[in-house]
């Protein structure tokens, strides 16, 4: 019985909450990585890191100002944790709140394996 109330009130206090949440605008980082250069693609401007590191942040500090969230996209399988970090990192240091990640799942196994 205690659980059911304690979900009930929480469950209020959302709702009472979900009024007063602005949707957040969501822009994505397209990541792919060739010859140790992190290549970044966003809203039609391309950056390669580290050389565009400072232009990339720049950028992305006015996206941060408009309260934007990031969802940080690898292109491919040969995108590397430290090139992804690195934009991950860039975009935190820029002001952006709410940075995500899209990750392909693992490929399923077969009842073979």
């Amino acid at each position: 019985m205690k659980l059911i109330l304690t979900a009930i009130s929480v469950l209020a206090m959302l709702h009472a909450c979900a009024p007063n949440v602005a949707k957040q605008p969501v822009f994505t980082l397209s990541v792919s990585e060739a010859e140790q250069t992190c290549r970044v693609s966003m809203q039609g401007q391309q950056f390669e890191i580290p050389a565009d590191q400072l232009r990339l942040k720049t950028a992305l500090r006015v996206l941060a100002e408009r309260r934007a969230a990031a969802l940080v996209e690898p292109r491919g399988k040969d995108v590397g944790y430290r090139c992804l970090a690195s934009i991950i990192v860039i975009a935190q240091e820029a002001g952006i709140v709410g940075v995500g990640f899209v990750a392909e799942p693992p490929p399923m196994k077969s009842d073979e394996d």
